[in-house]
């Protein structure tokens, strides 16, 4: 059985023991009887108890505007710990993503060296709404592929 398997997906609260030491309820058992591979219905085990807690989506009362800018800047929900570690991880990812856009575009000759500077700073900066203005000019150009026009807008940021 995987380490993971004994939390829930949603909230990362562990399952009760009872549930967890279960082999038929184990999502990494594949030793248990599955539906699609021949098996009649009657064949198959019973359901797995359900957990004894809610379990809500992670965020849930946070409007989506929040817990995107929360991702963007690394905060997570404090009951989560692996949700956080994720968080933190796509964050740095993305920043990353960005300043590789942005070298690139400057060794391509699309943005000076300065631009490319200015436009990397914004781009480490902690504040989700410089990321979240790129995105949104990124999203843009993934529908368009127009790279002028997304140096263009890039370039009107800096300002």
């Amino acid at each position: 059985m995987r380490p993971d398997a004994v939390y829930c997906r949603h909230c990362g609260v562990k399952r009760a023991e009872c549930e967890a030491s279960d082999p038929a309820s184990s999502p990494g058992n594949l030793a248990a009887p599955q539906a699609g591979f021949g098996l009649a219905p009657a064949a198959l085990a019973p359901a797995p108890p359900a957990p004894a807690f809610s379990c809500r989506p992670l965020g849930h009362g946070v409007s989506d505007r929040d817990r995107d800018r929360d991702w963007l800047d690394g905060r997570s929900p404090k009951a989560n710990p692996r949700a956080a570690s994720f968080q933190r991880l796509n964050g740095f990812l993305l920043r990353t993503h960005m300043t590789s856009l942005l070298s690139a575009l400057a060794e391509d000759g699309w943005l000076e060296a300065w631009e490319k500077e200015r436009l990397c700073c914004h781009a480490r900066e902690p504040d989700s709404k410089w990321a979240q203005t790129f995105l949104r000019i990124y999203m843009r150009f993934m529908e368009t592929d127009d790279v002028a026009s997304f140096v263009a807008a890039l370039k009107a940021q800096i300002a």
